[in-house]
C-alpha cells in the first residue's frame, strides 16, 4: 500500500510544482530530466530502486500531465474568449441569483466548442429558473477564465471552470438531456434549500441552510456573523467540507452500531452527498477516505490512512490538476494531515492522563472525557497543518479557534443530523416540521451568539498584515519543531513550547505597539483596486476617507479592516465618504460588520436615488454611528488630526457633488478630491485659502480631467499618490502623469506598491 502511496505523493508534489515553480513552457523539459533520471535509478539496488522509479516516473506523468490537460483542455477554451456566439449547452445546477448577477453552470456541446464547464453571468436578472439537464441555447460573449482584472488567475479553473460567457440575449431552453435523472443529488439538495427556508424560523434558515447544502448566498448577507465566523474558525463547518461527511458517518454508526451495515448505507449516502455539494475537492476527500475506511475491514485489510488520502489528492489532481490551486483542497489535505499525523499524539497522553480523575470510573465521565479529549485533539491536529494556510490566503490567525470549535461543533453536529430528519419530515408534514424546526433553531441561536461573543473578544484573531504577527507564526512552528526535536526517547511535554508561544505572542503585541507606533502620524492609501480607501492614524485617532474598489477578489471593507486591525486599531473614529460610487462607497457593509464606526460623514442629496446611500444610513443608525451631514464647510478635530471638509461644489453628477478634504498632522497637509473634475477643483481653488501641501491624492483615480495644472500650481504638493487599480479607462492617464512629472512631484501607485504610507516621526 505504502508504494502507492510513494507514486500518487510523486505524481501530487510534480502537479504543484508545475502549477506554482515551472513555467508552463518548460514542464515537458522537465519532464524528460525525470524520464532520465527513471533511467538512472534503474542502476539502484533494491528497495531504493523501486522508490525512485515510482517517485520519478510519477512525477514525470504529472509534469506531462499538467501541460497536456492545459494544451487540451484549457488552451481551446481559451481561444473562444471575445467572440460573441451562440451557443447550446446542458445545465449542470439550478440557476443562482447573487448580489448584483445570476449564473448558471453548464457545460457547451457542439463541434464547433470545446465541451467545457462554463459559467454564464447575466447582470440585468434576465436569467430564467433553469434546471439540471436542461438543454438551452444562448447568445453570449465569451471570456477567459484564466485572466482576471488583468492578471491571470486559477480561480476558476481551480473548481474545474474552464470558460466565462456573458448574456446577451435571451436563454430558450430547448429540450431536456436524455440522462437527466442522474442528477437526482442535485434535486434532492434543490429541495432541502426549499425546506430549510420552510420549516426553520428566518433569523437560523441561513445558517441551517448553509451547514445542510453548503448554500452560503443568504448567510453572507449578515456580514457580521459570516466574518465572525471565518474568525472564529468555524467556516468549515458549513462550507460544506469533510466534517458533513463525518457527521453522517457518525449519525449512521450510532443508528446501526453494526460495521456491516454501517457500510452499506454509509457508502451509498456518501456518494449521493458527493454530488449534492457539487463535488468540493474538501468532501470527495473526506468521501473517499471515509468509504475506504468502512471497505477495509470487509475485505479484510488493514485501512492505511496515508495511502487512502494520498490516493485521493492523486485523483482529484489527475481529473483536473489546476485543482491544486484550490484552497479548500489545501485545507482540507492539509487538515486531514494534521489529525493523522498530530492529533494520537495529543490524544493518548490526555486519555492516559484523564484516567487519573474522578469521572474515570464512570460512564457518563467516560462519554465526557471521550468527547472533550477528542474534540481538543482532533482541533488541534486539523489547525496544526492548516494555519500557515488560512494566515497565507486569508491573511489572518485566529487565536480562539479550539475554543470555538469545542464549544459550537458540538451543536452544528446536531443541527446538521437533525436538520436533515426536519426537511425529510417538512415534505410530508410541514406543520410538525416547523414546530421540530422552532426547537432546534436554539441550537443555532446558541452557536450564533457563542461566535459572534468569540470574534469580538480582544485578539479574537491577528492579521499577518502586522509583519511581527507573520514572524510570531513562523516562531510558533520553530519553537514545537525544536522542542519535539529535542525531546530524544521521551514523550513530548507541550507545555515548554505552549509556555514560549504565549511568550512570543506577547512580546509581538508588544512590539507592534512600539514598532507600530504612528509617530505624529501616518497616512496610508490601501490598496483596494480601481477605488479609493484612505487611512489617516495619529497617536489617538483613525480616520477613513472613502472605503470602496473593483478589479480585485478582495471586498475593500475586508482590505481596510484587516489593515487597520493589523496596526492595533479595532475602531474608527470618523469615516468620510466622498460620494456614494462602488470604488468608493462599496466596501462599508463589511467596514460596519468587522470595526466600530463612531462618526460618519457624507454629503446627502436627497434628490437622488442611491440604494448604496440609503443602505449606508441604515448600516450607520443600526450601530449607533454618529451621522454628520456635510451641508457647509466644516472642520472637525479627531485626535490631533485636523480635518477641513468642504462641501460640495458641482451640480452634475455624483463625482463633482463629492466631498473634498483636507487632511492636517501638525505642518502636514494632505488634501483628497475624490472623483471631482477641474472645474469643481478650479472652484475650490476661487474661495478656500489653500496652503501648500505636502501630499496629494491625486483625484478620479489618475484621470485626466482632474489633477488640473491649476491644482498642482496653487498647491505644490512634494508626493502624489494615484489609488489605482485594473481598469478600462486608461487610469492613471499620461497627461497626469506628465503633469506631475513635469511639477517635480514623487508619483507613488497601489497598483505597482501595494499599500502606500508615510509616516511622519
Amino acid at each position: 500500500m505504502r508504494k502507492l502511496a510513494t507514486a500518487a505523493l510523486g505524481y501530487s508534489g510534480a502537479v504543484y510544482a508545475a502549477q506554482y515553480v515551472i513555467p508552463r513552457q518548460w514542464q515537458p523539459y522537465a519532464a524528460a530530466v525525470l524520464g532520465v533520471l527513471a533511467l538512472i535509478s534503474l542502476f539502484l539496488k533494491g528497495n531504493l530502486r523501486l522508490r525512485a522509479l515510482l517517485i520519478t516516473v510519477s512525477a514525470a506523468f504529472g509534469l506531462v500531465w499538467s501541460w497536456g490537460h492545459y494544451q487540451l483542455v484549457i488552451a481551446p477554451a481559451e481561444e473562444l474568449a471575445g467572440r460573441e456566439m451562440t451557443v447550446t449547452a446542458k445545465v449542470l445546477d439550478y440557476t443562482v441569483h447573487g448580489q448584483g448577477s445570476d449564473y448558471i453552470f453548464v457545460r457547451l456541446m457542439g463541434d464547433d466548442v470545446p465541451g467545457v464547464k462554463t459559467a454564464i453571468y447575466s447582470f440585468d436578472s434576465s436569467l430564467p429558473e433553469l434546471s439540471p439537464g436542461d438543454i438551452i441555447t444562448a447568445h453570449v460573449k465569451m471570456a477567459s477564465a484564466v485572466s482576471r482584472y488583468g492578471d491571470e488567475t486559477n480561480m476558476y479553473t481551480s473548481r474545474g471552470i474552464f470558460a466565462l460567457a456573458y448574456l446577451k440575449g435571451d436563454v430558450e431552453v430547448t429540450g431536456r438531456w436524455g440522462l437527466s435523472f442522474l442528477y437526482f443529488p442535485k434535486q434532492i439538495a434543490q429541495a432541502v434549500k426549499k425546506r430549510s427556508e420552510l420549516c426553520f424560523p428566518a433569523d437560523v434558515s441561513p445558517l441551517m441552510k448553509a451547514l445542510l447544502t453548503g448554500d452560503t448566498a443568504k448567510l453572507s448577507k449578515d456580514r457580521r456573523l459570516y466574518t465572525a465566523m471565518g474568525t472564529t474558525g468555524i467556516m468549515h463547518a458549513v462550507a460544506i467540507s469533510g466534517t458533513n461527511v463525518a457527521y453522517i458517518v457518525g449519525f449512521v454508526r450510532r443508528l446501526t452500531g453494526r460495521r456491516r451495515r454501517t457500510a452499506a448505507i454509509c457508502i451509498p449516502l456518501i456518494i449521493i452527498y458527493i454530488f449534492m455539494s457539487g463535488g468540493s475537492p474538501s468532501v470527495v476527500r473526506a468521501g473517499f477516505m471515509q468509504i475506504l475506511l468502512l471497505i477495509a475491514p470487509l475485505l479484510r485489510r488493514e485501512n492505511d490512512n496515508l495511502t487512502s488520502m494520498s490516493a485521493v489528492l492523486a485523483l482529484l489532481l489527475m481529473i483536473n490538476p489546476s485543482s491544486a490551486a484550490s484552497v479548500g483542497l489545501q485545507l482540507s489535505f492539509a487538515a486531514m494531515a494534521g489529525v493523522l499525523v498530530i492529533t494520537p499524539r495529543i490524544y493518548k497522553p490526555l486519555w492516559s492522563l484523564s484516567e487519573k480523575t474522578k469521572l474515570a470510573n464512570t460512564r457518563i465521565g467516560f462519554l465526557i472525557r471521550r468527547c472533550v479529549i477528542n474534540s481538543f485533539s482532533s482541533t488541534i491536529g486539523a489547525i496544526a497543518f492548516s494555519t500557515p494556510l488560512v494566515a497565507v490566503h486569508f491573511s489572518y490567525v485566529s487565536l480562539y479557534g479550539v475554543l470555538a470549535n469545542m464549544l459550537c461543533l458540538w451543536a452544528m453536529s446536531l443541527c446538521f443530523v437533525l436538520g436533515y430528519l426536519i426537511c425529510l419530515t417538512g415534505m410530508a408534514w410541514t406543520g410538525l416540521a416547523a414546530i421540530l424546526g422552532w426547537t432546534i433553531a436554539w441550537l443555532l441561536r446558541y452557536v450564533i451568539v457563542l461566535v459572534k461573543f468569540i470574534a469580538g473578544l480582544p485578539f479574537a484573531a491577528v492579521y499577518t498584515s502586522n509583519p511581527f504577527v507573520a514572524w510570531w507564526l513562523v516562531l510558533v512552528y520553530i519553537i514545537f519543531a525544536v522542542s519535539y526535536t529535542l525531546k530524544g526517547k521521551k514523550a513530548f511535554r507541550p507545555a515548554l513550547p505552549v509556555c514560549l508561544t504565549a511568550m512570543a505572542l506577547c512580546g509581538t503585541i508588544f512590539c507592534s505597539m512600539v514598532f507600530l507606533d504612528t509617530g505624529k502620524g501616518m497616512f496610508t492609501a490601501i490598496d483596494v483596486g480601481q477605488g479609493q480607501c484612505i487611512a489617516v492614524f495619529s497617536k489617538t485617532g483613525t480616520v477613513i476617507v472613502d472605503c470602496g474598489g473593483k478589479g480585485t477578489t478582495r471586498n475593500a471593507g475586508d482590505s481596510a479592516a484587516e489593515y487597520l486591525l493589523g496596526q492595533g486599531r479595532g475602531s474608527i473614529d470618523l469615516l468620510v465618504l466622498t460620494h456614494f460610487h462602488d470604488d468608493h462607497a462599496g466596501g462599508v457593509e463589511a467596514l460596519f460588520s468587522r470595526l466600530d464606526i463612531k462618526r460618519l460623514a457624507l454629503s446627502i442629496d436627497m434628490s437622488d436615488e442611491d440604494e448604496l446611500r440609503d443602505k449606508t444610513l441604515e448600516l450607520a443608525r443600526a450601530s449607533g454611528t454618529e451621522i454628520l451631514y456635510v451641508t457647509e464647510n466644516l472642520e472637525v478635530a479627531v485626535g490631533g488630526i485636523n480635518l477641513r471638509l468642504f462641501a460640495p461644489l458641482g451640480s452634475a453628477d455624483s463625482n463633482e457633488r463629492g466631498i473634498i478634504v483636507m487632511a492636517s498632522i501638525g505642518e502636514f497637509d494632505t488634501l483628497i478630491t475624490g472623483d471631482v473634475n477641474a472645474t469643481v477643483e478650479r472652484k475650490l481653488l476661487s474661495f478656500a485659502n489653500l496652503p501648500d501641501i505636502e501630499l496629494l491624492i491625486v483625484g478620479h483615480h489618475g484621470s485626466r480631467y482632474s489633477t488640473s495644472q491649476e491644482l498642482l500650481d496653487a498647491t505644490t504638493p512634494e508626493s502624489a499618490i494615484i489609488s489605482v487599480g485594473y481598469n478600462n479607462y486608461g487610469h492613471p492617464t499620461t497627461q497626469v502623469l506628465h503633469r506631475l512629472d513635469d511639477a517635480g512631484i514623487d508619483i507613488y501607485r497601489t497598483d505597482l506598491m501595494g499599500n502606500i504610507s508615510i509616516k511622519l516621526d
